[in-house]
């Protein structure tokens, strides 16, 4: 029980550490943030774009085929 116990602490710890680190690291480098967070923008707008179109083209291509 205690080994468990120690284990949590120490894991807990380490998030701890580690969301500290990252909130740090966020607030030094804001433009370094800004740019990372722009890039992960336009990376999930394009795949929303990619499959949107995609299910637009088959749903085409269907109605097509079926009339």
């Amino acid at each position: 029980m205690i080994k468990l116990y120690r284990q949590i602490t120490i894991i807990s710890k380490l998030i701890y550490e580690s969301i500290l680190f990252a909130y740090s690291s966020l607030k030094g480098d804001k433009f370094r943030t800004f740019l990372s967070l722009f890039g992960v923008s336009i990376g999930i707008l394009s795949i929303v774009t990619v499959f949107t179109a995609t299910d637009a083209l088959r749903n085409n291509v269907a109605t097509v085929l079926n009339s």
